[in-house]
């Protein structure tokens, strides 16, 4: 079942519209909770919106604390995502639209997607080159603050 968008053939049918929310963690290196990044969320929320392969996501976390093995010791941060990341040329992007407690050592901020799993990875830039220089580390998160994203992205599912 589905609707037929600008024809009735079989490439004009769009048969997989979805809206949701999930539960988002930022982790270190894919690992939240105790064997990663604890924060103690005061607000955790994500939304998304997947038509076809395409997912659009919001994130906003705020947290009030911040512990765990990986918390401090250069592990890459990460953000879990609603489904798996396609493998596929286009692996996504997005924006961060607020940020006081990730300190990304850099002029800009970026982020970056895997061809595989559900994280996402956040980019430190070189600062006056624009160039990719490696990932923000857990160390850089403070103890409290808040994160809000929007990010597109595509999957498989």
């Amino acid at each position: 079942m589905g609707i037929y968008i600008g024809g009735t053939g079989a490439g004009n049918q769009l048969e997989d519209y979805e809206e949701g929310t999930y539960t988002p963690y930022l982790g270190a290196s894919g690992n939240y909770g105790s064997t990663g990044m604890v924060l103690g969320y005061t607000t955790q929320y994500g939304g998304y919106v997947k038509i076809g392969h395409i997912v659009v996501v919001s994130v906003t976390l705020q947290w009030n604390s911040k512990s765990g093995n990986n918390s401090s010791n250069n592990s890459d941060l990460t953000l879990t995502l609603p489904f798996n990341v396609g493998n596929m040329n286009f692996n996504g992007s997005g924006t961060i639209n607020y940020n006081d407690s990730i300190d990304f050592n850099a002029d800009a901020r970026g982020m970056h997607i895997v061809n595989s799993g559900n994280i996402m990875y956040f980019d430190n830039v070189q600062q006056g080159s624009g160039k990719h220089n490696g990932y923000v580390g857990s160390e850089n998160v403070t103890s409290s603050g808040q994160f809000r994203i929007g990010l597109v992205y595509m999957t498989t599912a």
